[in-house]
């Protein structure tokens, strides 16, 4: 995790845990393992806050800025640490057609043969009257996905 990240809803950053670890260390780590070992509860810690960051000088619209979240550093490190857990038992109970989770695979993957997809339904020889239905893909900032009719 990198300590030089945006602080978090406290105003803590990785820097401060970091710095000041010989106070903080040991409540840190109990905190942790409580939660991870199931005898606190992390709701608490569940907050983000979104911020808006202007991409331009002058912004003027709203997709003149780019969104972060700041989430507490307590649930990082503790998101970090189940995710560590999960990944050795993450590969059992995905398939490989779920290739977004798999490992040196990317969504971005998925937009790649939805494209690929619909130049063969376009194709004048395998073309949608040709048995295989039609596909509609739409795509703006935020990709909505590809459906088959």
């Amino acid at each position: 995790m990198d300590p030089n990240k945006a602080f978090d809803i406290d105003g803590l950053s990785g820097n401060f845990v970091k710095y000041n670890w010989e106070i903080v260390g040991n409540d840190t780590i109990n905190f942790c393992l409580n939660v991870l070992n199931g005898n606190k509860n992390i709701f608490s810690l569940n907050e983000t806050m979104i911020i808006l960051i202007p991409k331009i000088r002058d912004p003027c619209e709203i997709t003149n800025f780019r969104l972060i979240s700041l989430c507490r550093f307590f649930y990082k490190i503790i998101s970090t640490a189940y995710v560590n857990r999960l990944k050795a038992v993450i590969p059992s109970c995905i398939s490989q057609n779920q290739s977004a989770f798999l490992p040196g695979r990317m969504i971005h993957d998925n937009m790649l043969i939805a494209h690929e997809l619909l130049y063969y339904f376009k194709s004048s020889k395998n073309g949608p009257n040709k048995g295989y239905g039609q596909a509609r893909y739409e795509q703006s900032i935020r990709p909505r996905g590809v459906e088959i009719h």
